[in-house]
């Protein structure tokens, strides 16, 4: 779930300041907390990032991946029951899909997780209904969930948007700087994105992605899911900024009538959002929840505007020949 813009005042800042301060009496008399601040300190002020958990935190948490409490052979199964010309050919493949659906859809329980808990609850008439949640991961990170209706958009129109990296910048003004590294099938919506975002706060430095993504499409519903990629050939080897190694965004976009009586279409979209930000948890849970209703109400504010656009080249449940990405040539780097 990304961060918004909006300026931290005096007293979010000395909130921020007393609970930090608790945090680390709290944590300060267990044995290697003090030496691994120290380093981790270090290593952020080399431009590395935070890499400090508290041992709290780290006593509790599972050490292995998160996603490694549900049975692999789940989503392996999943990915082995895909129609043929659906078979995996990308970096994210039909097992990112099972996974998202699990967690999102089926709700599946994860071992060692915690309850959803809600965060946000909105309704406004005519505008955007958007409800969000969040738990924690068996690793002590976070996760976040949310189901976003925004009116007068088909599934299409509002994919075609939130994978437009060129318009993103009219909604998500943190991303100053992005390109594609390396184009596959259109039709899937395959591609490997580099982003540079800035965030709007002075404990969080910025961050770099490399990222993959992809779409899969049954029956009414339009399905993307993008992950962190490491390792890609055409990535930044010498980059000073922090990497974002851990980061996933999958969504289910649906068109659906309109919740308050109009003969419009809607958009319903659930989304599941990870990063980790390589700072203390809490302080990215602070970011997160600062920003995230600034965030809803840029994106649904722009949504009429990408809408009226796209419906000047084509119908509304149509596929748009311009959309971000169309006409590129596969481009496979040489390994």
């Amino acid at each position: 779930m990304p961060v918004a813009s909006a300026p931290l005042g005096y007293a979010p800042k000395l909130m921020l300041r007393l609970h930090a301060c608790r945090e680390f009496w709290t944590h300060f008399t267990y044995p290697g907390t003090f030496r691994g601040l120290v380093r981790a300190t270090v290593q952020w002020a080399c431009g590395n990032g935070w890499t400090f958990t508290w041992p709290v935190q780290h006593a509790a948490a599972v050490k292995a991946d998160p996603t490694a409490a549900v049975p692999e052979s789940k989503f392996q199964a999943a990915a082995e029951a895909a129609p043929q010309e659906r078979m995996d050919n990308w970096y994210v493949g039909e097992k990112d899909l099972a996974f998202f659906k699990y967690h999102a859809v089926e709700e599946g329980p994860t071992e060692g997780a915690s309850p959803w808990e809600k965060m946000m609850d909105k309704d406004l008439k005519g505008f955007v209904k958007y409800t969000s949640w969040r738990r924690t991961l068996p690793d002590g990170k976070t996760e976040y969930k949310s189901v976003t209706i925004s009116p007068g958009a088909t599934a299409r129109e509002f994919c075609d948007m939130y994978l437009d990296d060129d318009f993103r910048r009219n909604w998500d003004g943190m991303v100053y700087h992005h390109e594609v590294l390396e184009h596959g099938d259109f039709s899937e919506r395959q591609q490997v994105v580099r982003w540079l975002r800035r965030f709007p706060f002075a404990f969080l430095s910025d961050r770099e992605y490399t990222i993959a993504r992809k779409e899969f499409k049954e029956g009414d519903a339009i399905y993307g899911c993008s992950k962190a990629l490491a390792g890609h050939p055409r990535e930044y080897p010498n980059s000073q900024v922090v990497k974002m190694d851990v980061f996933w965004s999958m969504w289910r976009a649906r068109t659906v009538a309109d919740p308050w009586g109009s003969d419009a279409p809607a958009c319903e979209t659930i989304l599941l959002h990870h990063e980790q930000f390589k700072i203390p948890e809490n302080l990215a849970r602070f970011a997160v929840k600062h920003g995230m209703w600034g965030f809803v109400k840029k994106l649904a504010s722009t949504v009429p505007l990408y809408v009226e656009a796209r419906r000047k080249r084509v119908g509304m449940y149509e596929e748009d020949p311009d959309a971000y990405g169309a006409g590129a040539v596969p481009n496979p780097p040489t390994l």
